[in-house]
């Protein structure tokens, strides 16, 4: 297998995003560029230079939507979740290149064939005022703590966390080898679905949520607007401003170089 360079990575990314903004156009299927693809479409107009992250967001309802349609229609990309395959441990869901495949030393995906890929996370309801939503969201920061060490293959040390976080990543490796993953996915599933992203004042992609930050005024998704991504158009959140700064803080000045660098571990290949 031929692997594949950084500025093909991107290029594959980008085809996937299209077919997708073109699928939510005609099905009337809201999204937003979430994270470091937000941030990218801000400060860079694009990517982020030294990553290949692309991460989008979709209010529950319009999430399902869209996993119904990539179950009844053909698509160029391969697209997986919980609720399609239950060897799948993630709660938000994955669209990938076909032609492709990751190799990671440390994560699987319970045997699925996975490519080159974008996260699409869907956006739930967490509360209706702030106290109470950080007061919902504590169980999952711990449950997807939970769920990412099930992916693991063999114990890592962590390249973002700081060193004393160590002994509970590794008591979390060695618990979850006895986990019956499939119950414990679809069971967590069940319990992030509870509270309507409609009808709360609070939400957040509580699917991945690992602090308080992930919790959002919903105000920012009231409406979307179009940002220019690689010569391209893309729909983003309102609020997009508010949400780079609750995350990111000052997010228009660059990091120091040192910090410059992807945090993936997978290399991608050409089948």
């Amino acid at each position: 297998m031929r692997e594949i360079e950084l500025d093909k990575i991107k290029e594959i990314d980008l085809g996937i995003l299209l077919e997708i903004h073109k699928i939510c156009i005609e099905q009337n299927i809201r999204y937003s560029l979430a994270y470091g693809t937000l941030l990218g479409a801000i400060r860079h107009k694009g990517f982020i230079p030294w990553d290949d992250d692309i991460d989008i967001f979709m209010p529950r309802e319009d999430y399902k939507r869209f996993i119904s349609y990539c179950q009844t229609h053909d698509t160029s990309f391969g697209f997986v979740s919980c609720e399609i395959d239950a060897r799948y441990h993630r709660l938000y869901g994955k669209a990938w290149d076909k032609r492709t495949i990751i190799k990671d030393p440390f994560t699987n995906y319970g045997g699925i064939d996975i490519g080159v890929n974008i996260d699409i996370m869907p956006l739930d309801g967490i509360g209706h005022t702030l106290s109470q939503a950080k007061q919902n969201i504590k169980p999952f920061i711990y449950s997807n703590k939970v769920i990412s060490a099930m992916s693991w293959d063999r114990y890592r040390r962590s390249i973002t966390n700081p060193w004393y976080t160590e002994p509970i990543r590794f008591g979390l490796f060695c618990a979850t080898r006895f986990f019956n993953k499939a119950h414990y996915t679809a069971k967590l599933n069940q319990r992030i679905q509870m509270n309507s992203f409609e009808k709360m004042e609070f939400v957040a992609a509580v699917c991945d949520t690992k602090t308080f930050k992930a919790i959002k005024d919903k105000k920012i998704y009231a409406d979307y607007v179009m940002l220019d991504f690689e010569g391209y158009q893309f729909m983003a959140m309102c609020g997009y401003d508010i949400f780079l700064r609750e995350i990111y803080g000052d997010y228009m000045k660059l990091p120091p170089i040192e910090k410059r660098i992807s945090n993936h571990n997978d290399i991608a290949y050409f089948k």
